[in-house]
């Protein structure tokens, strides 16, 4: 079955901002978390915020989000279709003054009752990573980025419509895996293992049956990459950022990003 949209999207930052109060958006949302812990609460569910879990929420739903630290995350705002295209950027209201006819409902009828409820992912590396991709689109606005955002939006939307009308029980092992990796970096094959109760043996075959690399190379990349995040855009000294991303030592790290990257992180730091 076809779902028959055309997504706009509307805006895509990289911040640790948020409003603390309860409030409503007129347009719909996704909050990627690239790192720290909070929750999200919204009239019915309070969801866990950690390292990619991914949030979809509907317009007109009254949120907030909290944290005891800070939260890095990246949000997208968008209508499912370019109805509203020329509103521009929305900054979500006060939820006791939010007024439900100013609502930007472009939900499709094809999608049923599934986008007007919201959605949380945990471990969504997979659609983290075309975030991500959206956001480089957005913020560096190369010749054609309008079309070319918003045709990863359409793919993101339309991989959570599946997970949602058919949940992945292919390999929930691998999921297992790749959140448990999302929330903290620091643990190697050996700890993954215990904490999952495997053989790392085991553990790294499954994962590299099912991903076509080992999860030695998983764990790296997701630690260079959230490396990466926190160099550019956090204040956070290098030594701290290496330590929180699994990095025995600062020297690691560079020699990591060099091998990796061809760069360092300080040369990295110095290009903002």
């Amino acid at each position: 079955m076809g779902l028959d949209f055309h997504p706009y999207t509307r805006f895509v930052s990289k911040s640790t901002y948020y409003l603390a109060q309860r409030v409503t958006a007129r347009d719909c949302r996704l909050l990627y978390i690239l790192s720290g812990t909070g929750s999200f609460v919204t009239n019915e569910v309070t969801y866990e915020l950690s390292a990619n879990t991914l949030i979809y929420y509907p317009c007109g739903m009254p949120y907030r989000i909290s944290s005891d630290g800070e939260l890095l995350f990246i949000t997208v705002n968008f209508d499912f279709s370019e109805k509203y295209k020329g509103l521009g950027v929305m900054i979500p209201e006060a939820s006791e003054l939010f007024r439900h006819e100013e609502m930007l409902d472009t939900v499709p009828e094809t999608a049923g009752d599934v986008f007007h409820k919201s959605m949380c992912f945990h471990g969504a590396v997979s659609e983290g990573e075309i975030i991500n991709r959206m956001h480089d689109e957005y913020t560096t606005k190369s010749i054609g980025h309008s079309e070319i955002t918003d045709s990863y939006l359409k793919i993101l939307l339309t991989k959570l419509y599946r997970k949602y009308i058919t949940p992945d029980t292919k390999n929930p092992l691998i999921h297992l895996i790749k959140e448990t990796v999302g929330k903290d970096l620091t643990l190697n094959i050996g700890k993954i293992a215990e904490k999952l109760n495997y053989h790392p043996f085991y553990l790294n075959e499954a994962f590299r049956k099912s991903e076509g690399c080992s999860l030695h190379e998983y764990i790296s990349k997701q630690r260079l990459r959230r490396a990466t995040e926190l160099i550019t855009t956090t204040h956070k000294s290098l030594y701290e950022i290496a330590l929180l991303c699994g990095f025995s030592s600062h020297s690691h790290m560079t020699t990591a990003f060099k091998k990796e990257y061809s760069i360092t992180p300080v040369s990295l730091r110095k290009q903002i």
